[in-house]
């Protein structure tokens, strides 16, 4: 009997209760509640944490059980080498054993705060963000005022396995692309794969918007967005200037500078786009293991030099609470929120069609730029686990999810993009009502 595909997700859901009554009763284990609400606030709009050790391997026990019994049954669309345990273990996700969420406003935003428990594993998707929390480095070098700034660790020497896992699985044609990528050789030799496996950098953004001059937005020339600085630095980049080195001669001009940097700049910039008129410039600083890529010299030097930085900012304090460490960073400042408004509501009285009234749109553009300080996120990694924080317009109180049995992706817009092509429909039988009624839904959903 084939099953309609609106029953899937209901189907798989009674199958992942069942966990519950094939488990057997568990010794006490590394899972700790008390540990878990201390890392949250219990006195806000929202609170919950949960027990999960031992949930995942049986789930993944139970696929594998199906994925067997599929095989077995002549199933040819499932591999016959799949094994869902091997993936949890290489994924890393058997090292969570709970986990917690609150949310709490504060005044002008909500602080969300998520915490997962994993007795300070270093493995799989959680080894991408690096070891244990360690002091941010953008806020020390983004001049006093930014608008955005943005941080993240990238250790990807665990990723060769998660490939490994990959070439395992079915994989569409962008996978194959990219893992034929990974194979393909670079200048010195080695492979893209090969290359992953020794990467361990940190990557810093600042971006300060220029209050004095704006600019026609080289895509909607009938937006105008101040001027953006831009800074970038590398730290651990010397296994990426060994890729590069080779060809930066051809591309760029190279100068040797008094304190040993090396600094680049291109032979010629368009006369046209986005990027005219911009002068850009590149610092090879082998003595510290650092590329700093910039937008001109000039924010170059304020980045590099010792006037005021965004750590002083108080803005920027008041929102990050004087977090000065972690694993990954992401602020924006009032003056950004306040822009992105200035386009919306622009290409809102430009819409044929409209949702909402404007009295309704002004509410919610107020909420949204209502922080005086801006929004931020940080992820911190410590001895027993790692904290996510979001300061936001909103309470995350529930994970945002799809409903439709394509998942999050699913959307209306998603749709008419991948499916409004008749011939695609008449070449597979299908049409727009075919979707509708598969999924159970309407494009009135």
């Amino acid at each position: 009997m084939k099953l309609k595909p609106n029953l899937k997700p209901f189907i798989l859901g009674s199958l992942l209760s069942l966990t519950s009554f094939i488990a057997t009763a568990q010794e006490p284990g590394k899972a700790n509640l008390k540990e878990v609400t201390q890392n949250l606030d219990m006195d806000g709009q929202f609170f919950m944490v949960n027990n999960i050790e031992g949930d995942l391997p049986k789930i993944a026990k139970l696929a594998n059980d199906w994925i067997q019994t599929a095989v077995k049954n002549g199933n040819e669309k499932v591999p016959s080498d799949l094994d869902a345990e091997k993936m949890l273990r290489e994924l890393g996700l058997d090292q969570i054993f709970a986990y917690g969420r609150s949310a709490k406003h504060a005044g002008d935003h909500w602080v969300n705060k998520m915490y997962l428990q994993t007795g300070g594993s270093d493995k799989g998707l959680l080894s991408i963000l690096g070891n244990q929390a360690n002091p941010f480095a953008v806020p020390q070098f983004a001049p006093t005022g930014s608008d955005l700034a943005i941080e993240m660790n990238m250790d990807m020497r665990q990723v060769d396995d998660m490939i490994k896992l990959m070439k395992d699985l079915p994989q569409c044609p962008k996978s194959k692309k990219m893992l034929e990528g990974l194979t393909r050789k670079l200048p010195t030799g080695i492979t893209g794969e090969e290359l992953l496996n020794q990467l361990n950098m940190k990557m810093s953004i600042a971006v300060k918007l220029d209050d004095n001059k704006r600019v026609e937005c080289p895509i909607y020339p009938e937006y105008t967005f101040p001027e953006m600085h831009t800074c970038i630095r590398l730290d651990g980049a010397d296994i990426l200037w060994k890729q590069i080195s080779p060809m930066a001669g051809f591309m760029m001009k190279s100068e040797k500078q008094e304190d040993g940097t090396l600094l680049m700049t291109p032979h010629k910039m368009p006369e046209k786009g986005f990027m005219k008129g911009k002068k850009p410039v590149i610092v090879i600083d082998e003595a510290n293991n650092q590329i700093w890529v910039a937008s001109s010299p000039e924010f170059l030097a304020k980045c590099r030099g010792d006037g005021a930085k965004l750590s002083a900012d108080e803005q920027f304090k008041a929102i990050s609470e004087g977090v000065t460490a972690g694993n990954m960073l992401a602020y924006i400042s009032k003056q950004t929120c306040m822009e992105i408004r200035q386009v919306k509501e622009a290409k809102y009285k430009k819409s044929e069609k409209n949702c909402l009234s404007d009295d309704m749109l002004k509410k919610v553009m107020d909420h949204v730029t209502e922080s005086k300080n801006g929004y931020i996120m940080m992820v911190q990694k410590g001895a027993t686990g790692t904290d996510i924080t979001l300061k936001a317009p909103c309470p995350l109180k529930e994970m945002i999810c799809g409903s439709r049995k394509r998942g999050c992706s699913w959307s209306k817009g998603k749709k008419h993009r991948n499916y409004g092509k008749k011939k695609e429909h008449k070449e597979h039988k299908h049409n727009d009502d075919d979707h509708d009624k598969d999924d159970g839904h309407t494009d009135d959903d």
